[in-house]
């Protein structure tokens, strides 16, 4: 649903006014957080620089005390009485310098004004102090910070190395400086909002800190990647330069490293962002309350000037709503004028109600005469309708014009329609006539059709068990000669076993032969022999006869065995002629058996479009059935239609024309 005009310019100025408001906040917010960081950073940067000053003009100042203190030494002489050597020292300790010590290079002794007791174990030589000075012969080192239990404070060592005029090493002075005096630089730029400065060593081990509980004792030194916050950024990134870190408190804040020359030191300065936080918060209720304030102003303004001008345009909108849903008659307006605008607004508003009232009951006259069949139209009632509306009046004569030809054609139509329903029930008859005798030859085709199927049927479950006949018989055929190759196999057996036979004769034949010469040989020898030699030519004569019957014997098997190798090789060929009729059996009866199968399936195929056909004209006869129910249903409409011509006739003999 759309909004009102005046909602519309509430939203607009709502929202022009709104969105200028938040871009000018925003951008003075944006602003604001950048001057603020950059305060922040420079501040950090700023106080850094100057508490390593500080500690730079003090450590200077120092360096210097012990560097005269240590030329006098060298000058003077060190007196080999410790204790007149203490007292000595003592006139140069101060509030700052509390301890002086000394260590002689040829006893390796050590002793100081506060008469420190060593440890047993403790090796003078050996510690970091006496190192450092040995390095930097003849300079003054420091170093780092620490709690000193016999001040009980914190404390920083600075030692030289003393020598003869000579050259030769007398030994190494040292100077215990409390801390507590330089710790107030600490605390001049450590505040309750959170900005504080701590110095560490290159190992980021806390050295100073405003606040007593992280500095060094003589039992811990913290390490600020270890502690409760996070400067992991600080000991990652070059020094000098401004990263974010997390305090021990859980605050965000800016933090800096510088170093202090000449020693190990950094000055770390912590800059919390929570206050930048703080005044961008300030400002963003400030510019809430302007929101606000501004907002309600225009929202006042706005609602004056709807009252006064819009509202007359919403009341005049109603007054064409009401025009538009169709209520025309409309009471005088009673619309406050303050604008010409509005007043040419309520006169047309007021002239359209007046001019469609005259129209829409000069229209509802002529379509009530229309209505009651009059479509005749009476100039002398007709007055011109002006701009747009003229389209309207001259329609409506047309219409007049119009729908009385369309009832003469009408007339004249009905009484051709008439005419031609006769005709048309004529036709319809006949058509019903055609369509029954269409259904008594579709009957008679229908069971010729049923018979043709029948017979196909039979033919095909004769094929089917000819198919199955001759399958049987390919089967037997194929197992007949299966047998007529074991036949063959065995001829050639016999074959082989009598031309084995023959040979096996033939050797017999050879050994008669030899009996036979060796009888003959023993018959002569046994002849020579005289009386003593005739029983054995006696044997030998039997032996004879014997071979040469043997003999006989051998050729009459021969002779029987040549006869039947013959016999077998005739066997063979017939058995060869028998097998190659079978052959030709077996593929004429394939042959027939894929020419039954053939036939079998034409005649499926016969019998199936047989059976699409039987189906198709079952079909025909239902659709013909159904023209001749339609031819019916036509006759019935023809004889209907020619009654309702004749009553059209009649009513369209009512109308005015």
């Amino acid at each position: 649903m759309k909004q009102p005009l005046s909602q519309k310019i509430k939203n607009t100025f709502f929202g022009v006014i709104g969105m200028i408001l938040l871009i000018e906040n925003g951008a003075n917010l944006l602003n604001t957080n950048a001057l603020l960081t950059e305060e922040a950073k420079t501040y950090a940067n700023m106080s850094a620089q100057i508490t390593a000053s500080k500690f730079e003009t003090w450590l200077a100042e120092k360096r210097t005390l012990v560097d005269i203190l240590a030329r006098e030494m060298e000058r003077k002489g060190i007196p080999d009485n410790n204790e007149i050597f203490k007292v000595g020292l003592m006139k140069y300790t101060d509030e700052d310098i509390e301890n002086i010590g000394f260590v002689r290079e040829t006893t390796n002794e050590y002793f100081d004004t506060i008469g420190t007791l060593l440890e047993d174990d403790y090796v003078v030589t050996q510690s970091s102090w006496y190192k450092e000075a040995v390095e930097a012969d003849g300079q003054v080192v420091f170093g780092d910070p620490y709690f000193s239990p016999a001040l009980n404070q914190m404390s920083v060592t600075t030692s030289r190395t003393i020598r003869d005029k000579n050259g030769e090493l007398l030994g190494v002075l040292t100077c215990e400086i409390g801390l507590e005096n330089v710790s107030q630089m600490l605390s001049t730029y450590s505040e309750d909002n959170g900005r504080y400065v701590f110095v560490v060593n290159e190992a980021l081990q806390l050295l100073m800190h405003p606040d007593e509980q992280y500095n060094p004792t003589d039992e811990k030194v913290l390490d600020i990647t270890n502690n409760e916050g996070d400067y992991t950024a600080l000991a990652t990134n070059e020094l000098q330069t401004i990263h974010i870190v997390k305090t021990s408190a859980g605050d965000r804040a800016y933090g800096i490293q510088y170093p202090i020359n000449e020693t190990t030191w950094r000055i770390v300065s912590i800059q919390p962002t929570r206050h930048i936080t703080y005044d961008i918060l300030t400002q963003c209720i400030k510019a809430i309350i302007l929101f606000i304030a501004t907002i309600l102003l225009i929202h006042i303004l706005i609602k004056r000037v709807n009252n006064r001008y819009i509202n007359p345009i919403n009341d005049i909108s109603m007054i064409l709503e009401n025009l538009k849903d169709g209520y025309l008659h409309t009471d005088e307006i009673n619309v406050p004028i303050e604008t010409k605008e509005i007043e040419i607004l309520v006169h047309s508003v007021e002239a359209i109600s007046n001019t469609l009232n005259i129209y829409i009951r000069d229209i509802s006259y002529i379509l009530d005469k229309f209505a009651k069949g009059d479509f005749t139209l009476n100039n002398e009632e007709d007055y011109d309708y002006i701009g747009d509306f003229k389209p309207i009046q001259d329609s409506m004569k047309n219409i007049s014009i119009s729908l009385s030809a369309l009832i003469k054609t009408s007339a004249q139509s009905t009484q051709e329609v008439n005419h031609g329903s006769i005709q048309l029930v004529k036709a319809a008859e006949n058509l019903a006539q055609y369509t029954t005798d269409q259904i008594v030859l579709l009957d008679d085709f229908k069971l010729t059709t049923k018979e043709i199927t029948n017979n196909i049927s039979e033919n095909i479950d004769a094929i089917s068990k000819a198919s199955e006949t001759i399958t049987e018989m390919t089967k037997k055929t194929v197992t007949g000669k299966e047998f007529m190759q074991g036949m063959i196999v065995s001829m050639n057996s016999i074959s082989e076993t009598t031309k084995n036979i023959a040979e096996v004769i033939m050797v017999i034949d050879e050994l008669a032969q030899q009996t036979n010469i060796l009888a003959l040989n023993a018959a002569i020898e046994s002849a020579r022999a005289g009386e003593a030699g005739k029983g054995f030519g006696v044997v030998a004569s039997e032996v004879r006869q014997l071979a040469m019957k043997t003999g006989e014997t051998v050729k009459l098997i021969d002779d029987i065995l040549l006869e039947n190798l013959n016999t077998v090789r005739e066997g063979e060929k017939m058995v060869e002629l028998t097998s190659m009729t079978f052959d030709e059996i077996v593929a004429s009866i394939e042959k027939t058996a894929s020419v039954s199968e053939i036939i079998a399936q034409n005649s499926s195929m016969q019998k199936s479009f047989i059976q699409k056909l039987l189906d198709g004209t079952e079909v025909l006869g239902a659709r013909v059935e159904e023209s001749s129910a339609i031819s019916q249903e036509n006759v019935a409409i023809s004889q209907e239609l020619a009654s309702e011509a004749e009553n059209l006739k009649c009513q369209l003999n009512n109308f005015k024309i």
